[in-house]
């Protein structure tokens, strides 16, 4: 049924991958506050996705993508959306593959968890590019590398204006150290991270409390940030810490 003014809410949904969306090629699709009495679980074939006003709660994927598996050269634009409470693998929220691209603006991403490798709120690998602004990144925790954010093989993320807090990575016992960094984000295999005005608080690993960055990762802060207390950022190939 629509509804004018009635915003979307996804709960409780589960799947293998992404088990309240799963954006591919070729398809569109948009929803913008109108839309309520929907089935729990959606999954989606499409190339391009335009959510607003959206609140997804509490579900979980047996794979990757808690809430969001975005893949091939997918793009999703999310505008006031909320993706809280989700369990995955790999990228307990958000999950990102093979040149896809997830623009996230006035957005809110929070108790995520990947319970079986990395990327508590959001996951990106293969050349994907990811944009967080006027966003905020909380209460994530990966059982590997990234409580908040992890990517790999060239990914380019891009942050402004946005918080990452209270993100843990590295939380199993065995987790390992090679993997384990950046309780905010990490970063490995020549992707590049760029933060404008962006602030990163009370965020715990094993190494890199803050930002991890391996592999001729690299990062770029702008204004210069200086030191968080109790955190730093790790980088074995550039041998800087902040």
């Amino acid at each position: 049924m629509l509804q004018t003014g009635v915003l979307l809410s996804i709960t409780h949904a589960s799947a293998m991958y992404a088990s309240a969306m799963y954006v591919v090629p070729m398809w569109a699709l948009h929803l913008q506050c109108c839309l309520s009495h929907l089935p729990l679980s959606i999954t989606m074939s499409i190339g391009a996705c335009d959510l607003a006003g959206t609140t997804f709660t509490d579900n979980m994927a047996a794979s990757s993508g808690g809430h969001v598996y975005v893949n091939g050269s997918a793009i999703m634009h999310a505008d006031g959306v909320t993706f809280q409470s989700s369990k995955a693998q790999a990228g307990g929220s958000l999950y990102a593959l093979g040149n896809a691209t997830m623009v996230l603006n006035h957005t809110t991403i929070m108790g995520g968890q990947s319970t079986g490798y990395a990327g508590g709120c959001v996951y990106a690998t293969g050349r994907s590019k990811i944009r967080l602004y006027n966003s905020a990144v909380s209460g994530c925790q990966s059982s590997m590398g990234g409580g908040g954010i992890v990517v790999f093989e060239r990914v380019q993320l891009v942050l402004r204006n946005s918080t990452i807090f209270n993100n843990v990575a590295g939380v199993s016992a065995g987790s390992d150290l090679g993997i384990c960094g950046g309780g905010a984000v990490a970063a490995f295999e020549n992707t590049t991270i760029s933060m404008f005005a962006c602030k990163l608080q009370n965020n715990s690993a094993c190494r890199g409390g803050a930002v991890y960055l391996v592999d001729q990762a690299q990062a770029e802060f702008l204004p210069p940030v200086g030191n968080w207390p109790g955190e730093h950022c790790s980088c074995k190939d550039r041998r800087y810490a902040l």
